[in-house]
């Protein structure tokens, strides 16, 4: 079932918040809740949706910091990689590459992507990816933090760059011109993409 996204843009590094939701069942999970609790719970609110799920891209506190103050409001569980959960400092249901979490009818498939930290992860649904610091419109996370990895980078952004060409990434931040872009468009004009694509040629 392809999801109703909702995306917005919160605190002061530029980072964008979903909601991805089965509108039928009135359910919704939320990518990435670094910033104001309240904030994502009143958008949700307004939308009919009730919050079932918190899906965490990766530990940061930029994308994870309102995790304990959404949780006190929904009582929702957290889903990160098993090998980011020790930084999260709450109880959470580990995830791993294959993952499958259903919100109502919507199936959201995590895929493990290292190397801007060990847990990285992406969130794959009918018609889209929500890529975290993994990937950007115009450039990929940072791998020059502890627990960054380039090699493990490089193998993640060719595996995203396998993904089917209609697939629509949403970043975890407001990096570039556009909001959103498909993995065909990214192939093309993100310069880390577009340097896997010309490998996968020879």
């Amino acid at each position: 079932m392809r999801p109703a996204i909702v995306q917005f843009e919160l605190g002061p590094m530029m980072n964008f918040v979903y909601l991805v939701a089965d509108e039928t069942a009135g359910l919704c999970a939320v990518v990435d809740p670094g910033w104001d609790a309240a904030g994502i719970s009143k958008q949700a609110g307004a939308k009919g949706w009730r919050i079932e799920k918190i899906l965490l891209t990766h530990s940061h506190f930029d994308h994870a910091g309102a995790v304990d103050d959404l949780v006190a409001l929904t009582k929702a569980p957290v889903y990160v990689h098993r090998d980011d959960m020790q930084d999260v400092g709450i109880p959470v249901t580990p995830t791993q590459d294959g993952t499958v979490i259903e919100v109502g009818a919507v199936k959201i498939k995590c895929i493990h992507t290292p190397g801007h930290t060990p847990g990285s992860q992406c969130f794959l649904t009918e018609g889209a990816v929500f890529t975290g610091d993994t990937l950007f419109i115009e450039g990929c996370g940072r791998v020059d933090l502890p627990g960054s990895d380039p090699r493990n980078m490089l193998s993640s952004l060719r595996k995203l760059a396998s993904l089917p060409l209609d697939v629509v990434v949403y970043a975890g931040h407001d990096y570039g011109g556009k909001r959103s872009a498909t993995i065909g468009e990214l192939l093309k004009s993100n310069q880390y993409l577009r340097g896997i694509s010309e490998e996968m040629l020879f």
